[in-house]
C-alpha cells in the first residue's frame, strides 16, 4: 500500500472542518440549553437560580441534589394527593415486613424464596434477623422500609443469628424474587372447590396464575375463590391480564382525565381461559385499587359474587416518572376509575370515605383478634416450597395449620357455592 504523501493534504480543508465541528459542538452545547431556558417562565427560572444560589453560598454548604429532591418533595406536598409519592435515590419498594428473597413471619425467616440471592447465601427457615444496614430491626419487622428508603445503595447488609451458631452477614439486591400467587389448593375435593390467593399484579402474575390455574385444574377444580384479601393492587395491566382469564373480552374498566376524557380496558380475549369458570371473590379492608377493578368488574358482568368486609376505597389511577440514573421515581394520580356500569370507586381524592369501594354481595365479620388475622393471612399467602416443608413446621409448629380449620370465610366461600351450583 502506498504511503500517503502529506506535502498533498490539503490543510485549509482540515482548518476550515476542524472549525466547522468545533462550532458545531459550541452550539449543542450552549446555543440548545439557552433555547430551552427561553421557554421557562420567570417562576421556573427563579427556581433554577434558587437552587444554583443556595447550593454555593448557603452557609450550611446543602448539596445541589438535596434542593432539589427537597423542592420536589414539596410540590408533592402541595398536590394535596394522598397517592402522590417522590421515591429519591431508591431502586425498589419494600412493604414493611419484607427483604428480597424472604419470606418472613415477624423478624424470623420461614424460608428463603427458592434461586433467590437470599437462598445461595445460606439463609435457613428459623434465622432470625437482627439488623438492616446496621441498624436493629423491630420485632415486626415495621422499620425496614424506612431504612431501605435512607439506603442509596443497590445492595441491603443483613445481619443473622442462627439458634445455637454466631450470628452472620449477608449482602443481597435491593430487588429481588416476587411471587405474587399464594398458598394455592383445592380446598373440597367433593365439589372441586379451588382456592386462589393472589398478594399484588406485578408484571409476573398473570403467568403465575395461568400456570398455577391449569395445575388446579389437572386436580379437579371446577369452581374458584379468588382471593384478593390484602391486596393493595400494583400494575393495572397485569391486573386486566389477570381479569381476562376469566372473561370473554368484556369491559373491565375506564379511566377519566383531568380533562374527562375517558380511556377503557378490555380484557384481553387471547387470555380467556375460563370465561365460564364459578367464582367468588374475597376482599377485605386492605383490597385496593387493581383489586377491587378485578372484583368489580367480574361482579358486575355476573362472573362472581363478592364477599368480605369492605374494601379500601381507591378509586384513582397514577402514573409514574423516573430516572434510572439517580434512581428516583416520582408517583402522581392522573385520573379515576370506574366500573364497567359506570360507577365509582372513590368519589373524592382527598378523602375516602364508607360510601366508597366495592358494593359487597356479603358481607362478612373478619376474626376480632389481630393474631389469628395474621396467621390466615400468613397460610393464604404462604405456599412452602417442598425442600422446606418440614424444616419450616419444625421450626414454626404453630402457625401452618389446616387452611379451613382456621379461616372461617373460606368455609362460607364453600357454602355460597353449594347454595347458589
Amino acid at each position: 500500500m502506498r504511503k500517503r504523501n502529506l506535502s498533498h493534504f490539503n490543510w485549509k480543508a482540515l482548518s476550515i472542518g476542524a472549525l466547522s465541528m468545533l462550532s458545531a459542538i459550541l452550539v449543542s452545547y450552549w446555543i440548545f440549553p439557552f433555547q430551552l431556558v427561553s421557554n421557562f417562565s420567570k417562576h421556573e427560572m427563579f427556581l433554577i437560580k434558587a437552587i444554583e444560589v443556595l447550593s454555593e453560598k448557603s452557609i450550611n454548604k446543602p448539596k445541589k441534589e438535596d434542593l432539589v429532591f427537597s423542592a420536589i418533595e414539596g410540590m408533592v406536598k402541595d398536590l394535596n394527593d394522598p397517592y402522590a409519592v417522590f421515591e429519591a435515590n431508591k431502586t425498589s419498594r419494600q412493604s414493611k415486613n419484607e427483604l428480597p428473597g424472604l419470606k418472613l413471619f415477624r423478624n424470623r425467616v420461614l424460608y428463603p424464596i427458592p434461586k433467590s440471592e437470599a437462598e445461595t447465601k445460606g439463609v435457613m427457615p428459623g434465622d432470625h434477623i437482627l439488623s438492616v444496614n446496621g441498624k436493629k430491626v423491630a420485632d415486626d419487622m415495621s422499620n425496614v422500609s424506612a431504612i431501605l428508603t435512607e439506603s442509596k445503595h443497590n445492595k441491603i447488609n443483613v445481619t443473622l443469628h442462627r439458634p445455637g451458631e454466631k450470628k452472620f452477614n449477608i449482602e443481597i439486591q435491593k430487588k429481588g424474587i416476587v411471587n405474587t400467587v399464594g398458598n394455592a389448593q383445592i380446598i373440597d375435593e367433593e365439589f372441586g372447590i379451588a382456592h386462589l390467593p393472589i398478594s399484588s399484579f406485578q408484571e409476573s402474575t398473570p403467568q403465575e396464575v395461568i400456570k398455577t390455574l391449569s395445575n388446579l385444574e389437572k386436580e379437579g377444580m371446577k369452581a374458584l375463590i379468588i382471593d384478593l384479601r390484602y391486596n393493595l393492587g400494583g400494575n393495572l395491566n397485569s391486573a386486566i391480564k389477570v381479569a381476562s382469564i376469566f372473561f370473554k373480552g368484556d369491559l373491565v374498566c375506564t379511566i377519566y382525565d383531568r380533562n374527562n376524557k375517558q380511556k377503557s380496558f378490555y380484557a384481553i380475549q387471547e387470555l380467556s381461559r375460563y370465561p365460564t369458570l364459578p367464582l367468588v371473590v374475597l376482599v377485605n379492608h386492605l383490597s385496593a385499587s387493581g383489586s377491587e377493578i378485578i372484583a368489580s368488574a367480574l361482579q358486575e358482568h355476573q362472573r362472581a359474587y363478592i364477599a368480605g368486609s369492605p374494601s379500601y376505597g381507591k378509586g384513582f389511577a397514577q402514573e409514574t416518572l423516573s430516572q434510572n440514573s439517580i434512581s428516583s421515581t416520582l408517583k402522581y394520580s392522573t385520573g379515576h376509575y370506574v366500573t364497567p356500569k359506570g360507577n365509582s370507586l372513590q368519589k373524592d381524592l382527598i378523602k375516602r370515605t364508607q360510601q366508597d369501594g366495592l358494593k359487597l354481595d356479603f358481607k362478612w365479620d373478619p376474626p376480632s383478634k389481630k393474631s389469628e388475622q395474621e396467621i390466615i393471612k400468613l397460610n393464604t399467602t404462604t405456599k412452602i416450597p417442598e425442600e422446606y416443608l418440614q424444616s419450616v413446621r419444625q421450626h414454626f409448629p404453630n402457625l401452618f395449620q389446616d387452611i379451613l380449620e382456621i379461616d372461617p370465610w373460606l368455609k362460607k366461600s364453600i357454602e355460597l357455592f353449594k347454595d347458589n351450583p
